[in-house]
């Protein structure tokens, strides 16, 4: 009887370490997926960041009011606006017609 209840309570003592290393290693994947997702959605934040954006040689024009100018007609000969670049801002003013006629 001693023998076996030894024997009984050494397999589920095995069954539960079995157990244990088998959630050890789920929850080790899981992060790594999550981890590799967050690196992921980080990456497409980075990309997606108007400082990023600016960084590439873009600018954005703005007006006196601080709003973005999205259109020509917006800036009409001798309209003074902000052009913000990656390091900064500076003044500037529309001298000739952006029509292509």
């Amino acid at each position: 009887l001693a023998r076996g209840l030894t024997q009984r309570s050494q397999r589920m003592v095995d069954r539960l370490d079995r157990t244990a290393d088998r959630l050890t290693g789920a929850m080790a994947a899981r992060l790594e997926q999550s981890r590799a997702l967050l690196t992921a959605h980080g990456a497409h934040l980075d990309a997606l960041s108007p400082l990023k954006i600016l960084a590439r040689g873009y600018a954005v024009a703005t007006g006196a009011d601080g709003r973005v100018l999205k259109r020509v007609a917006q800036l009409p000969v001798g309209t003074s606006f902000r052009l913000r670049v990656t390091d900064g801002a500076v003044g500037a003013r529309v001298d000739a017609s952006g029509d292509p006629s």
